[in-house]
């Protein structure tokens, strides 16, 4: 129960840390304080999240996850909603973070199982 705990942990924090990377957006360069008082929020609330989700998923998949989905879900957001325009590479590079993501998660001998940090 406390690793299937820990994955909600860590989904959790993904999803601030995506509601506060569109924040540094609405930003404008930290120049608005509201969208940026809520990004520095939600960065912190995230890493919260993400240290609660390291009690029983090793760091590095932990991490890998974290980094991997955010990039991606991002980038699908910003691409539908601010119209960021993707080049081939772009979309070559972040195809390769999935399959890493995917790889260290599905095919993996790394066993999370026990793995315990405070």
């Amino acid at each position: 129960m406390q690793q299937k705990s820990s994955y909600l942990f860590l989904g959790i924090a993904i999803v601030i840390e995506i509601f506060a990377t569109n924040m540094l957006i609405l930003s404008e360069g930290m120049s608005r304080p509201l969208p940026a008082i809520t990004a520095l929020i939600g960065f912190m609330a995230s890493y919260f999240f993400l240290t609660k989700a390291i009690r029983f998923i090793s760091l590095g998949i932990a991490y890998a996850m974290w980094t991997g989905i955010g990039i991606f879900l991002n980038t699908i957001l910003t691409v539908t909603f601010w119209g960021v325009k993707l080049h081939f590479m772009s979309i070559i590079g972040i195809a390769c973070i999935i399959i890493g993501v995917l790889v260290i998660n599905l095919l993996s001998k790394s066993n999370n199982e026990g793995v315990t940090y405070g």
